[in-house]
């Protein structure tokens, strides 16, 4: 008996006397320019893979039939799509192009496979039970060239190379191992009590692991020191990277059922929603936005069935010769007052795009939205003022905690966001330190190095 457990999300392989439970895939997390979320979801009464954008706009159906599709993962450069479908009676690998075209099986096997997850060549690793053990396995990105990486007693799956194509994480019968690309050096990472371990996902740099134990989401070291826990509430699983390491996209089930939320690794924001609808969001994969092809030669014709070239970048990502001076910008309003029982703050922010000959220029998108946060120095650490209106324990000034303003307005004929953070406070006397920045909606933060959102707020 086979029984795929995608719309609750359970994200357990296990094969025992016949029962096949199909995890969810873990990915690798390429380093670039943030791009599109791919996901499932069974909103339109069947699991289907769709794609947004980073603050959850523009949700688009990439596939339609009447096998589950499901466990999206995206190719290092953003163009490719490599999911598993059961159109076919069974679990297997596919692939298609971005915008949903070209779908092609991949696998074909007398087997189930799941979890597919891209090296940086292009090459797919999955997991299968083709050969009667759940095991590792690696293929060219066309389903040629198939080899067999792990043998093991045990149930080897979800792999996850890392953005250098050196190693390949995986799970081991609740435990996270890592091995060498080729299936030697198979060491174990954790030793962890954690009675459901599963989902590694490197970082973009390769330096952390982030993965899902007793449905909570951790990150440790890429060798697999310090763990640290970044939920602490509800079912959570499947947390995907962003391209540039700053964000970390999951599933979680505490708005009533399975949505995709967002929460920094380092805790510097608080957590927030990307999908709010009844039905079953899952499977994030952050892909990088594909690079614009380089310039034609002069009177050279395209080639035949060449499509519409890649977008460039994104307005305010910085992403060009711009550099941070591409990122948004925001200020601080000279009226914004801090007391013991009331907190008003309140200032405008823009966006900033790279133009066609390589100056930063106001962009006429709106923010996805735009943070504070507030501290008060404890000794060498600091106390920063929580969505309850009370301060913190004491933590790292480097950690700061972000809170999402209560009103952000558009004025298009200016290109600007009005916004205000407004709540009712109970603190203490002191010098609080208040920091302002703008995410734009590619999820590129304001330049750390700009000090005019920085104030000084005070009272006795």
């Amino acid at each position: 008996m086979r029984l795929l457990w995608v719309r609750a999300g359970l994200l357990v392989a296990v094969l025992c006397a016949g029962l096949s439970l199909a995890a969810a895939s873990a990915r690798a997390a390429f380093p670039g320019q943030n791009g599109q979320i791919a996901f499932s979801s069974d909103r339109d009464g069947n699991s289907e893979i769709y794609v947004m954008g980073v603050d959850g706009s523009g949700q688009t159906r990439l596939t339609d039939n009447g096998g589950g599709d499901f466990q999206p993962a995206f190719s290092p450069d953003g163009r490719t799509i490599a999911f598993v479908s059961t159109r076919d009676g069974q679990g297997e690998i596919y692939t298609m192009n971005a915008d949903g075209s070209g779908q092609a099986n991949r696998t074909n096997s007398p087997g189930e496979d799941f979890a597919p997850a891209f090296s940086p060549d292009g090459r797919i690793a999955f997991w299968s039970n083709r050969d009667g053990n759940l095991d590792i396995y690696v293929m060219s990105g066309d389903g040629t060239g198939l080899a067999r990486l792990t043998s093991d007693p045990g149930a080897d799956v979800d792999p996850a190379f890392s953005p250098d194509g050196r190693k390949i994480a995986f799970v081991r019968n609740s435990q996270i191992y890592v091995m060498n690309a080729d299936g030697s050096g198979q060491t174990r990472l954790t030793t962890s009590p954690l009675i459901y371990t599963a989902q590694p996902n490197f970082s973009p740099d390769g330096a952390r692991i982030v993965f899902a134990g007793n449905f909570q989401i951790y990150v440790m070291g890429s060798d697999g020191s310090n763990p640290t826990r970044l939920t602490d509430s509800g079912f959570n699983a499947a947390p995907a990277f962003s391209p540039d390491g700053r964000e970390i996209a999951f599933q979680t089930d505490r708005g009533g059922n399975l949505e995709i939320n967002m929460i920094a690794p380092d805790g510097s924001h608080p957590e927030y929603g990307l999908t709010r609808n009844p039905a079953s969001d899952l499977d994030p994969d952050w892909g990088v936005r594909p690079a614009a092809p380089p310039p034609a030669p002069p009177g050279a014709q395209a080639p035949a069935g060449a499509g519409a070239p890649a977008p460039g970048p994104a307005p305010g990502t910085g992403a060009s010769r711009c550099g941070d001076a591409a990122r948004p910008r925001s200020s601080l309003s000279k009226r914004s007052r801090l007391t013991r029982t009331r907190i008003l703050l309140s200032g405008r922010a823009t966006d900033r795009e790279c133009s066609p000959n390589g100056r930063a220029v106001r962009s006429e998108q709106k923010l996805a939205r735009v943070e504070v946060s507030v501290a008060v120095r404890a000794g060498k650490k600091c106390r920063f003022l929580t969505a309850k209106g009370t301060l913190s324990g004491p933590r790292s000034c480097a950690r700061p905690l972000w809170l999402k303003t209560n009103t952000v307005s558009f004025d298009a004929k200016k290109a600007n966001t009005a916004w205000k953070y407004a709540r009712a406070v109970k603190l203490p006397a002191g010098r609080y330190s208040v920091v302002v920045r703008g995410v734009d909606r590619d999820g590129n933060l304001e330049a750390k190095k700009r000090s005019s959102n920085r104030a000084m707020l005070r009272f006795k």
